[in-house]
């Protein structure tokens, strides 16, 4: 039998203590697709594999949509100064 130290112990805990928050978000229907998962990363991909994007991807998602904002927010000025100067 393998000798277990305190970090091998923090792991567990740390693991545990998500996968319980990750089920507690979900309904029952999720709950029983992710339940043969053996741990929070597992549950992860495969919530990611049923229903979304991986973060990486929603990530590069928000950073373009952020750069939008961005010029968006940039043109709205320029044209205010445009009026302000027509005026």
């Amino acid at each position: 039998m393998a000798s277990w130290d305190s970090l091998d112990l923090d792991l567990i805990e740390i693991n545990a203590k998500a996968i319980y928050i990750i089920l507690s978000a979900l309904g029952e229907r999720q709950e029983n697709q992710v339940h043969n998962c053996g741990n929070a990363k597992k549950i992860c991909d495969k919530l990611d594999e049923l229903y979304g994007q991986p973060l990486e991807k929603k990530l590069e998602k928000d950073d373009l949509l952020d750069e939008s904002h961005q010029v968006m927010m940039k043109r709205i000025s320029n044209f205010e100064l445009q009026e302000q100067t027509m005026r």
